[in-house]
């Protein structure tokens, strides 16, 4: 599981689009996985997505094609805590 940062910050990802290698656009792309959540975040003011990464964890910082049903766009592969990583809000 990553988070997803994709390029366009108001552009909210389709569900289930899939994943692919940056330059497999136009060919018999790589499948590389799929997101599986996608919203705009008001306390980050831009769109965050969850996805399922072949290697995801080795992949932060990659940018990937997300290919969905009328829109292509690159977006940057991150961890998948988008608010408070090491939890202080939590234990204030």
């Amino acid at each position: 599981m990553v988070g997803l940062l994709p390029q366009d910050e108001q552009f909210v990802m389709v569900e289930g689009s899939a994943i692919i290698e940056p330059d497999a656009v136009g060919e018999a792309p790589s499948f590389l996985g799929h997101v599986t959540a996608s919203c705009f975040s008001p306390n980050l003011d831009r769109s965050i997505s969850l996805a399922l990464l072949k290697n995801g964890r080795d992949r932060h910082g990659d940018t990937v094609t997300v290919s969905g049903l009328d829109r292509t766009i690159e977006a940057l592969v991150v961890p998948p805590i988008f608010i408070d990583p090491k939890g202080e809000r939590m234990r204030s």
